[in-house]
């Protein structure tokens, strides 16, 4: 299957596995088709399709998703992989603003939830919800 990723950021066999079984259990989602090794297509119930590009970057940075966006412009969903991966607040800004949803796996399994574009795009987790309201700063 094409790869466009190098191998650092290509998500590992056991992830692509997990996706592929995980996803298509969710209550909201109808199916889902590997497109290339890293990109899925997957179509909601309400028949709205998301291209999601899985990839395996411990802090994925603004240069990184830049990089990404290059590689795959088709994308509407990066989805980064393992539970000990993250990104930058200015990675998933800069992915806000070109309308690509960033997310960790947990956080995209609860955005697959919303299918408003601006709810899905601004998901944040109930942990991270808990933290702002603790902190006096806006949910969203």
């Amino acid at each position: 299957m094409k790869n466009r990723l190098d191998s650092e950021s290509t998500p590992r066999s056991e992830s692509v596995r997990y996706f592929l079984t995980t996803i298509p259990n969710h209550q909201c989602i109808a199916n889902v088709k590997q497109l290339e090794l890293p990109l899925f297509e997957v179509t909601k119930v309400k028949g709205k399709k998301l291209n999601v590009l899985l990839v395996y970057i411990y802090i994925l940075s603004e240069s990184e998703f830049l990089e990404l966006y290059t590689l795959y412009p088709e994308m509407d969903v990066i989805v980064n992989s393992s539970n000990w991966n993250q990104y930058t607040t200015s990675a998933k800004s800069m992915a806000k603003e070109n309308n690509i949803a960033l997310f960790t796996f947990k956080e995209f399994m609860g955005a697959l939830n919303y299918d408003n574009r601006a709810r899905f795009l601004d998901y944040i987790s109930p942990e991270e919800r808990e933290e702002n309201q603790r902190n006096n700063r806006s949910v969203f």
